[in-house]
């Protein structure tokens, strides 16, 4: 089997255990707003989620070795295949996702480029304006609050207009 495997780090745990803590890894990564990650797991869950490649035992691996092929073997082979096959799948995915996740970012880069060259050349003279109006109201309000509020100290002290 790490004659086949090479350069993949082997998990022992079963199928199911691994497909459970990418799903939970997904979960963290969507809390923490990384939802490129999130994907990315998923997509590792969709690749754990089949059966497991059959044990076919010593005996068969060694005839197999030397080139005698065995039931057990084609067995094994027929499932490599389907994991092959459910790989190039995964493999489809992650390049969409990334050329997709690509052209979003070039999407929102170009409309945010697009929104500051905008606002560069914008007029708020306007808005600013509004805006010291709407504090001005608020300053006059608040000086309304503490006139009402010195009459009735003086009416409390017994001063009376």
């Amino acid at each position: 089997m790490r004659e086949i495997e090479v350069g993949r780090e082997i998990d022992h745990r079963s199928l199911e255990a691994q497909r459970e803590e990418k799903l939970d890894l997904k979960e963290r990564a969507l809390e923490h707003g990384d939802d490129r990650a999130a994907h990315e797991f998923e997509i590792e869950a969709v690749e754990l989620d089949r059966d497991p490649l059959p044990d076919i035992g010593w005996k068969a691996w060694g005839m197999e070795r030397r080139g005698i092929q065995t039931t057990a073997g084609d067995l094994w082979r027929d499932a490599y295949g389907r994991l092959e096959q459910v790989r190039e799948v995964v493999s489809g995915l992650r390049e969409r996702f990334a050329e997709t996740y690509a052209r979003v970012r070039e999407v929102a880069e170009h409309s945010l480029n697009g929104l500051a060259e905008a606002l560069r050349g914008a007029d708020f003279s306007t808005l600013e304006a509004a805006h010291e109006q709407v504090r001005e109201r608020d300053r006059e309000a608040e000086r309304s609050i503490e006139q009402e509020r010195d009459i009735s100290r003086e009416r409390d002290d017994g001063f009376s207009l």
